[in-house]
Order: C-alpha cells, then structure tokens, then sequence
C-alpha cells in the first residue's frame, strides 16, 4: 500500500473521530460521532469494532518499535560512483541522491542521511530550501551578535572618552584653584609687603 492510499484510508476513518490526549489511539482518534449525536469512547465496543481500532494503529504503526517503523522506510541505498554519489530509493518509490563533492570526505552514514532528510523534507529543492534558511538564520545570529559586540564596543570606548574627559576637567579645575590661591597667596604677599613699608 503507496503513502498516499494509506493516507486516503486513514482519511476515511478519521473522518468520524477527533483529538485526545490519554491512549496512543486517543491522541488521534478518541471520539466518534454516532448516529444520535452523542460522543463515545472509542474503546466501546458497540461503537466501534475491535477491526476499526486494529486498522487505525496498523496505519499510524501504533504499537511498533521505533526501530521496526525505521527499518520500512528505506528499501535500498545504491552507490552510484565510489566515494561520489550515492542513491537512496525509499518504499515509496522516491528517490534521493547525495552528492560528496571535492573537498569533503565520503561518509555513507551521512549520504544516507542526507538521502532522508531530503525525502522527508519533500525533495532536493526543499531540502536545499531548509539548508539555506538554515544558513541564513545562523548568519543574521552571527550579524546580530557582532552588532551587539560593536555596540558594547562603542559603550566602552564612549565610556573611556567620558572618564578621560571628566578626568581632565577635574585636574583643568585643579590647576585653576591653584593659579586662583597662588594669585590670592601674591596678592597677600604684595598687601602685607605695601602694608609693612
């Protein structure tokens, strides 16, 4: 069964049912509709057969360990050129390749990788869609955290200026009350000079 027939058979039955949060059918199907109105619970078994709730967690995999679901999605990987290219084909008939290009190192695990993320992602555009945005939201983080950096520079310089000029008035008020007693200390002198002749 294609992605796309379970899809439309899942549709049909979720069509009756709607969203919980208890059990792992509940989180997705946990209420239908009857005939009269009223909401029951799945697991009534008047409502809905023991078959309906086994086709729903064969068709979300309810039930399965993480790794047997894993293991269904690839169907076969291909190395089209040695240490170059390789071809992921998926149970669904897609298929992705990776490409190593010249400066890095060929690594089957990330090829096989990156095969699935662009297959979950919706194709190569896609994929190459998210890298990109992936890379321009690092680099508007960089650009924020040099502008911050700049401007905790400027602060500091700003700051340094400041300190430097308050410290030259204070020692420009210094030598002006020095000049001012060293005028009233020869002013005295000259008085007591003039008074004493």
């Amino acid at each position: 069964m294609t992605v796309e027939e379970k899809a439309n058979e899942l549709n049909c039955i979720c069509d009756r049912y709607y969203e919980c949060s208890d059990c792992p059918i509940e989180r997705v199907f946990p209420v239908h509709k009857c005939g009269n109105g009223k909401d029951y619970d799945v697991h009534n078994k008047n409502c809905v057969s023991e078959d309906e709730i086994n086709k729903i967690c064969a068709l979300l995999n309810i039930g399965e360990r993480e790794e047997d679901i894993t293991m269904k999605i690839i169907k076969e990987v291909n190395i089209l050129v040695p240490n170059k290219v390789v071809e992921v084909t998926f149970v669904d008939g897609d298929k992705q390749k990776a490409v190593c290009q010249e400066p890095d190192v060929f690594n089957l695990e990330q090829a096989v990788s990156i095969c699935l993320t662009k297959h979950l992602l919706g194709g190569t555009g896609a994929y190459n869609k998210a890298v990109k945005n992936g890379i321009k939201v690092y680099e508007e983080n960089q650009r924020e955290k040099w502008r911050i950096k700049a401007e905790e520079e400027r602060i500091a310089r700003r700051r340094a200026k400041k300190a430097a000029y308050m410290k030259r008035r204070a020692e420009k008020r210094r030598e002006e009350q020095i000049e001012i007693q060293k005028e009233a200390y020869v002013r005295a002198m000259r008085e007591v000079s003039v008074t004493s002749n």
